[in-house]
């Protein structure tokens, strides 16, 4: 078998490609097998649905959205204000009484995903319970996933680092595409050891997209400040683009950049099969991350 640090330039790419490609389905695996607990146990609170799904930032979307449907806020454009003077007292959990005292007299909703407090709020919340019921990684599993990636991303480095210097000491100075190709490796070897739900969390996504699936199509029954629980949960499972039916007037509170320059305010949940860290705390995901 030649060596294969002697290939030439476009040879060693094929073979550093396919390298790559081996090392990122072999961790993909390893990250898979090594999280694999008792099947998860259906949630039934919305902020604990809607963090599991998108994080901080979606359980903040769906809780604000859910206060409005209650009366305890009002749409104004892309603004939010608390509609009730007793609201800080009518409302008892963490977040959502952050939500509130952020709000104030008038906020920009977005403004409220940049808060520390409100964000700290969630995530003190939902996250620990969440933990505890292996929906997302702990701390052991967050090491091992790092242990994992920095074997991989690093032996990726290391062999282009080798055919880089074997190139230079030869005179050649063509390697732009072999750095670019190893620092894609890596970064996607950090995608797949770093998703942010556990496959025991996606598999339970995926189970709530099932059994709500009803809810969803009659979504267009629903009425305003009437939905109740209904109204939570829908927003919590689908994303908040799902509960616009119900208040079409909350179409610019989180307005979301799409690829053609416009905005988009559909649905975040990214499938029940990706792993949210794929995309970050506001729920964006990939394929990368079941």
């Amino acid at each position: 078998m030649p060596n294969p640090f002697d290939l030439r330039g476009p040879d060693f790419l094929v073979f550093y490609g396919g390298l790559g490609f081996a090392v990122t389905i072999v961790v993909f695996w390893l990250r898979r097998a090594g999280e694999r607990g008792d099947p998860p146990r259906p949630l039934s609170d919305y902020l604990d649905i809607a963090f599991l799904r998108g994080g901080a930032g979606e359980a903040i979307r769906v809780a604000t959205l859910t206060l409005v449907d209650r009366g305890v806020l009002a749409i104004a454009g892309d603004t939010v204000r608390v509609e009730q003077s007793d609201a800080s007292r009518r409302v008892t959990r963490p977040t959502e009484r952050a939500i509130v005292l952020a709000a104030g007299r008038g906020t920009k909703a977005a403004d409220l995903l940049n808060d520390a407090r409100v964000t700290t709020a969630a995530t003190t919340e939902c996250e620990p319970g969440l933990v505890r019921q292996g929906l997302i990684p702990n701390a052991d599993q967050a090491a091992a996933r790092r242990r994992l990636w920095l074997m991989a991303g690093g032996a990726l480095a290391i062999v282009a680092g080798v055919k880089i210097a074997i190139a230079m000491s030869r005179g050649h100075s063509n390697i732009g595409y072999l750095v670019t190709l190893a620092v894609i490796f890596v970064v996607v070897t950090f995608l797949v050891t770093h998703p942010r739900r556990t496959p025991a969390g996606n598999v339970l996504v995926a189970d709530l997209e099932t059994l709500f699936g009803g809810l969803k199509d009659r979504a267009g029954s629903l009425q305003p400040q009437q939905g109740g629980s209904d109204f939570a949960l829908l927003a919590a499972v689908f994303g908040v683009g799902a509960a616009l039916p119900i208040h079409p007037e909350a179409t610019k509170l989180f307005p979301r950049t799409t690829g053609s320059g416009g905005s988009s305010y559909g649905d975040s949940s990214c499938g029940s099969s990706g792993g949210s860290s794929c995309g970050g705390g506001g729920g964006g995901c990939g394929g990368c991350g079941s």
